[in-house]
């Protein structure tokens, strides 16, 4: 729905990068950026001047809010919001459509019990809260998070 939305006519050669599909699941510690999450491949790709929007694939109850290095994305996400003007900035897709983002021919729109659970999960969202399988990872996500005014307030 998302490549429909933003590219036209054009949507079947929209790229994406998928993070769970483009990372070396043999070599996730060097993904990762060996502990320099500027060295990660997911800031690399976030930060890649390619790379207008962030597309955050959800299910009725947001579950990819719940994790470390999704918030992580969306963190990067907002930074590169205010830097460049031409940034989309976070779309939140589900299965029927695009969240929050809607030109009235996305070809579908968003359930209301699926925008009302997402709404949900925002409101009690909290970063500190958010799981990653190492917790080594969950440590430096939350440490550069302290370095941004609101950190986890």
């Amino acid at each position: 729905k998302h490549a429909q939305l933003a590219e036209g006519r054009r949507w079947k050669h929209a790229p994406y990068w998928i993070c769970s599909f483009s990372n070396n699941q043999w070599d996730i510690e060097e993904e990762l950026g060996s502990g320099d999450l500027a060295q990660s491949s997911f800031y690399l790709a976030l930060t890649d001047p390619r790379t207008c929007a962030t597309v955050m694939l959800l299910d009725e109850e947001a579950k990819a809010l719940s994790r470390a290095w999704c918030l992580f994305e969306v963190l990067q996400t907002c930074l590169l919001s205010q830097r460049i003007p031409t940034f989309q900035g976070l779309l939140l897709c589900t299965p029927s459509g695009v969240l929050n983002k809607d030109d009235g021919q996305s070809g579908g729109s968003v359930s209301i019990d699926t925008a009302i659970a997402v709404a949900q999960t925002l409101k009690n969202l909290r970063l500190e809260e958010a799981a990653a399988t190492n917790p080594a990872d969950k440590e430096m996500i939350d440490a550069l998070v302290e370095r941004y005014p609101g950190k986890h307030e």
